[in-house]
């Protein structure tokens, strides 16, 4: 070796693999696959690079076909990147097995009524789903499990009743998908009003039905609200069109299943706050208005020390007088608690209503609040 090229630096083998990617990614972005199968000529990139290449970033068929041809079998995960039905064949070509995994990818491709229809017509299972992995691919834990369809559910977050009724046409299951929870997602007022209208009227949904009473699915941590009734979903997400709709097909604004079953969080807690969610208040109003119980609502409201939406609560008609015997006895039973066990109900434990919270309610009963 020469003089100078022992002066040169010496990359250490991260910096040399992160070098080699930064090259590789790059002949990829610019098509130049004569490059790009140097890469793996020379060892430099493998199979596991070919496969995240095709997950995580778009390619021309060219580059595609390149990758393909240097990696495993292609898995869901890879196919859910394409965006044309040369490119669905060409996943074929190299393995996918469309009767198998075809329904893994369906709700990838509702953009595309040519693809839906040709991985249909292949064999996919329209009525299948992943039951055991999240939307984002990611496994859930041992004892969860989503059965409803997502194809469904993700076209109805999309507020698209075209495509809704295609699907349903080419076999879907409408009443195993919670297309009503979904729906809110939309943030499109007039498109989230029409689904959920033409759910309930021409699908038959129950207004009131939760994932957890049709058996589709459990989850033991929720960080959405979508555990209980559609009207979760909707103030979870923040839709005030959702709320109105569902109200107006008879949505219990407690919350509850077609039983009479609470969920684990109703409505108008997810508005004032609840565990660590904050709260959305601009739903409050309306749930109770629409029949949600105000003393219910004001007592959870003195628990979380959220003034406003106490005040909410008083102008909709709850009792201040019955509010803080509840909150008494709340107190009562903390204290209870304690004395037997040294724990009370929650790991922060309730220490009664605040001084700002006391005051609102005897100016209330005083009558010297103004009434907004």
């Amino acid at each position: 070796m020469s003089t100078d090229e022992n002066l040169q630096p010496q990359l250490d083998p991260n910096e040399r693999k992160a070098e080699a990617w930064r090259d590789f990614d790059e002949a990829c972005s610019v098509n130049d696959v004569a490059s790009v199968e140097e890469f793996f000529q020379t060892g430099l990139q493998n199979a596991s690079d070919a496969s995240y290449r095709l997950q995580y970033h778009e390619n021309s068929i060219e580059v595609k076909r390149c990758l393909l041809q240097h990696s495993k079998a292609p898995s869901p995960k890879e196919v859910r990147s394409a965006r044309s039905l040369e490119e669905i064949k060409l996943f074929v070509e190299f393995g996918f097995d469309v009767k198998a995994e075809g329904h893994l990818v369906l709700e990838d491709m509702v953009d595309s009524r040519e693809i839906l229809d040709w991985l249909l017509d292949q064999g996919a299972d329209i009525n299948s789903t992943d039951s055991s992995h999240n939307y984002h691919g990611n496994r859930l834990p041992k004892g969860e499990y989503d059965h409803s369809l997502r194809v469904l559910n993700k076209v109805a977050a999309r507020g698209d009743i075209e495509t809704f009724d295609y699907l349903v046409s080419r076999g879907a299951n409408p009443l195993r998908s919670l297309a009503l929870h979904h729906a809110s997602w939309c943030q499109d007022a007039e498109k989230t009003k029409a689904m959920i209208s033409h759910l309930i009227n021409k699908h038959r949904l129950d207004v009131n039905a939760s994932g957890e009473t049709l058996g589709l699915h459990e989850f033991y941590w929720y960080t959405r609200g979508d555990d209980g009734s559609a009207l979760n979903s909707a103030v979870a997400h923040k839709n005030i069109a959702a709320i109105e709709e569902l109200l107006k097909h008879g949505a219990n604004p407690e919350g509850r299943d077609p039983d009479g079953k609470e969920s684990r969080e109703c409505p108008t807690y997810i508005s004032i706050g609840y565990c660590s969610k904050e709260p959305w208040l601009p739903a409050l109003r309306p749930l109770l208005e629409g029949g949600a119980n105000p003393i219910s609502a004001l007592n959870h409201a003195i628990q979380r020390n959220n003034i406003e939406a106490a005040r909410i609560c008083l102008e909709c008609g709850a009792d201040p007088v019955r509010a803080e015997e509840i909150d008494r006895l709340e107190v009562e039973e903390e204290e209870r608690l304690i004395a037997e066990d040294g724990l009370g109900r929650d790991a922060m434990e309730y220490e009664g209503m605040k001084d700002e919270m006391r005051k609102l309610l005897n100016d209330w009963k005083s009558g010297i609040t103004s009434r907004l």
